[in-house]
């Protein structure tokens, strides 16, 4: 588990893309990270545009960037996907020195 002890920010919003959010979740939590859901609102459901459900286990206001670990590729984000606050959120995140 290469990513035991670490904690990671994954995104989501209504409409999100299926393998954009859940492969990434997967794939840290089988490493051993604790993945939080960020979205807009605390334990709001967001539909992927397939109607998958995906619940945030947090808002993107009451969370912290320097919680956070975070080694995924600014490339990976799409900043029109999201609200301003989730954006906000997403440039203190990848602003950290690391």
């Amino acid at each position: 588990m290469k990513l035991q002890g670490r904690k990671v920010a994954v995104f989501v919003e209504d409409l999100y893309e299926n393998l954009e959010l859940w492969y990434p979740v997967l794939r840290l939590r089988e490493e051993g990270a604790e993945v939080v859901i960020v979205g807009p609102k605390a334990d709001e459901t967001y539909k992927s545009k397939e109607g998958y459900p995906a619940k945030a286990d947090k808002s993107a206001d009451e969370v912290s960037a320097d919680e956070f670990d975070h080694p995924l590729e600014k490339s990976k984000i799409n900043p029109l996907s999201f609200s301003s606050t989730t954006c906000l959120f997403i440039t203190c995140l990848f602003s950290l020195p690391e």
